[in-house]
């Protein structure tokens, strides 16, 4: 189970670090998530099943949430910059 444990570390400082040099706002998401599964297989790794599951559940809402509103967000800025499209209100309810 150590061994579990020093791969999920890995690849939580891995994925933290690619999402640093990333400029792309959903390619630092992705890597976001992929440094917090990490975690959760450090913890399985550890034996704490019940943490992981918890980590996954909660960030799972947390990134979803951040998904929409990152969304939302990037289609408001591209409005007011004059490069949205208006007559496409493709998230308009989910502001």
């Amino acid at each position: 189970m150590t061994f579990i444990a020093i791969i999920g570390a890995a690849t939580a400082v891995f994925a933290a670090m690619v999402s640093l040099t990333q400029s792309d706002i959903k390619k630092i998401l992705a890597y976001s998530t992929i440094s917090q599964i990490g975690f959760m297989i450090m913890a399985c790794g550890l034996g704490a099943f019940a943490v992981a599951i918890f980590h996954l559940l909660a960030h799972g809402f947390y990134k979803a949430f951040f998904f929409l509103s990152t969304g939302n967000a990037l289609r408001s800025v591209e409005q007011s910059l004059g490069h949205g499209d208006p007559d496409h209100p493709v998230s308009e309810g989910m502001g």
